[in-house]
């Protein structure tokens, strides 16, 4: 249940974003050639559409990641859990400031860290980036 309450509010999100990238690339002239080759749509789809319609999703579920680690702390509270956010409000409640400013760096390193990681993945993706 609480993965379930986390994923809960990014899953429209990032399905809205794939939709609008799949169609927009789409449109684009390699896949009316794709089509004029004769190519099957389930080979067009997967080869063409999918690998350029993940790379914006890759950035933006990067992005969101952040919104989960924010949520965790809302979420193991509401479902009597114990862990990191808990132990942040806990440490809020009782006012020991060495543990609330322990917990936000290490809640904030793991953030840039998976950012870190999505933008390993985009870079890893698409080739026009690599540097």
């Amino acid at each position: 249940m609480p993965g379930f309450a986390l994923g809960l509010s990014l899953a429209p999100y990032l399905a809205r974003m794939t939709r609008a990238a799949a169609i927009e690339v789409q449109q684009e002239p390699f896949i009316k050639h794709a089509r004029a080759k004769g190519l099957r749509r389930r080979t067009i789809l997967w080869r063409y559409v999918a690998r350029n319609a993940i790379l914006p999703v890759v950035v933006v579920l990067g992005l969101q990641l952040g919104r989960l680690l924010g949520g965790q702390v809302i979420i193991e509270e509401l479902f009597n859990w114990p862990g990191v956010g808990r132990l942040l409000i806990e440490g809020a409640i009782q006012r020991d400031y060495a543990m609330v400013q322990a917990l936000v760096l290490i809640i904030a390193a793991a953030y840039v860290v998976l950012n870190l990681f999505a933008e390993l993945a985009h870079a890893a993706l698409d080739p026009r980036i690599r540097l």
